[in-house]
């Protein structure tokens, strides 16, 4: 099944303190997202927060 111009997509990545706590954080996005907003094509990725305070000085400051 494909997209068609009337369906909205999402691809995002979400930083995460503890990476354990994905599978809960996935499905609650998922729902908020599908529900809320009416996006149902999802790609989500999780990034741990203390690389992207690497990458980024600017996160947890």
């Amino acid at each position: 099944m494909g997209l068609t111009a009337n369906e909205a997509a999402l691809s995002s990545h979400i930083v995460l303190e503890r990476m354990d706590e994905w599978p809960q954080v996935l499905e609650k996005a998922r729902e908020i997202l599908e529900k809320k907003y009416g996006i149902s094509h999802i790609t989500l990725q999780p990034e741990p927060v203390e690389e992207m305070k690497k990458r980024f000085m600017c996160i947890g400051e």
